[in-house]
């Protein structure tokens, strides 16, 4: 994201925003906190001045959406931030100080909401799509069922105009979630929605997964070889959420039938079963084994419980 760079201290991992060349920074209270927004707070004294946005507990919305999530829980987070943005529009806060990009929104794994981030400066964007925004999150989701009646109906709905009035969204995702309104019979116009989801990949085909340790976090592992590490540029998986997973920490390979792991020199060490791995070693690894990373652990599971590797 332009301007935005991300920094760790003490642990903890923060999102900081360099406001040297603006001048009309927002103030007034922004206690969003129930509702969804990344918390932050305004550094303004000295020559660097900086928005401090916390990332502790929290995850990038498309990690979140490729691990895999059911129709339901999706409906209910989009309300949410449908309820976020009425909330601003009560307050008389302006909208185009909301950051509407999928790399611009969070999942707090610990209260299970998205969390969007409000950039308070003066005209900073330009304008406010809210449907582009939400059939964004829709089209990059990996459902876990192909049930998926709900979400064509929302995206009937927010094809139908550009311009829906957020009550009006608001509304539709508290019927759909209620069940309220819903027709018995798939019309032409919505099995044509029903391929266009599964073109672009929306039902979760990913066989295998990492799940964490102690949480609702899954990692989808599709088949090919996988880099895990720290660093979003050099990582087919990124998990940024350690300081102890190295930049490149990992190999996984998925082969069919077969799974394997092996450590890429990392500086904490990858574990299989609490047994460090060494050197190139290379292990077979199956469903049901811990695989600890850094501080982290995770178990392998797969999605189709009538398999096993």
């Amino acid at each position: 994201m332009k301007n935005f760079r991300q920094e760790i201290a003490e642990g903890k991992r923060f999102l900081v925003f360099d406001i040297e060349e603006y001048h009309d920074v927002l103030n007034g209270d922004l206690d969003f906190s129930d509702l969804g927004l990344l918390p932050f707070r305004l550094n303004l004294q000295g020559e660097r001045r900086k928005i401090v946005y916390s990332l502790s507990h929290r995850i990038g919305l498309l990690d979140f959406l490729e691990s895999g999530i059911q129709e339901e829980d999706l409906l209910k987070n989009l309300l949410k931030l449908s309820q976020l943005f009425i909330y601003a529009r009560d307050k008389r806060l302006p909208f185009k100080n909301f950051y509407l990009d999928v790399h611009a929104i969070f999942f707090n794994v610990m209260t299970r909401r998205l969390e969007i981030l409000y950039v308070p400066i003066k005209n900073y964007f330009k304008s406010f799509d809210i449907v582009t925004l939400f059939l964004d999150i829709i089209y990059r989701s990996n459902f876990r069922s192909k049930d998926l009646d709900k979400v064509i109906l929302l995206i009937k709905f927010l094809k139908m105009s550009r311009y829906i009035e957020l009550d009006e969204i608001q509304t539709f995702l508290i019927n759909l979630i209620r069940d309220d309104g819903l027709p018995s019979d798939s019309s032409e116009e919505e099995t044509e929605l029903e391929e266009e989801l599964a073109e672009t990949e929306l039902i979760e085909k990913n066989r295998y997964y990492l799940s964490m340790v102690d949480s609702s976090v899954e990692i989808p592992l599709s088949e090919g070889n996988h880099i895990l590490g720290r660093s979003e540029k050099d990582s087919d998986i990124w998990i940024p959420s350690s300081n102890r997973v190295s930049r490149v920490h990992l190999r996984l390979k998925v082969v069919e039938d077969s799974l394997s792991i092996s450590d890429l020199n990392s500086k904490n060490g990858t574990y299989v079963n609490n047994r460090k791995l060494k050197g190139d070693e290379e292990v077979v690894i199956s469903i049901g084994d811990q695989i600890s990373i850094g501080d982290l652990d995770y178990t392998l599971e797969t999605y189709d419980d009538s398999r096993s590797v």
